[in-house]
């Protein structure tokens, strides 16, 4: 029972990641394109962005989600050490420990490869 509670806090942390991310109010974007029709505003930095491609803006995403991937893991690596040091002695909490030690190291090879494989993709097709 433990298992799935953990897993559906993570589905429902990932889904929230990407709610935060890819929710964008269309009154912003009409604002922001009205803001851009004046002259005097055309070297702001909000519209020199607006002529970013996509994957330029994929890539800032994704950089921004493996970061906080990566932030999760190394504090899960931190709460296992503490779970560890303070286990006194106990098999269980022990192994525990480990196993969360694991499944963080896991995760940040994954996220290191995502990172490495979007941005292979990124260069070769952009």
């Amino acid at each position: 029972m433990n298992k799935i509670k953990q897993l559906i806090v993570a589905a429902i942390l990932v889904g929230g990641f990407g709610l935060v991310t890819f929710a964008v109010p269309v009154g912003a974007v009409s604002a922001i394109s009205d803001t851009c029709s004046d002259p005097a505003n055309k070297d702001s930095v909000i519209c020199k962005s607006q002529n970013d491609n996509v994957g330029s803006i994929t890539g800032a995403v994704v950089n921004t989600l493996l970061f906080l991937l990566g932030l999760a893991a190394v504090i899960v690596i931190i709460i296992a050490g503490f779970i560890y040091v303070t286990s006194s002695g106990e098999a269980a909490a022990i192994t525990r420990a480990k196993n969360m030690i694991l499944y963080a190291v896991v995760g940040l090879v994954v996220a290191f490869s995502a990172y490495a494989i979007i941005n292979w993709v990124l260069k070769a097709f952009g």
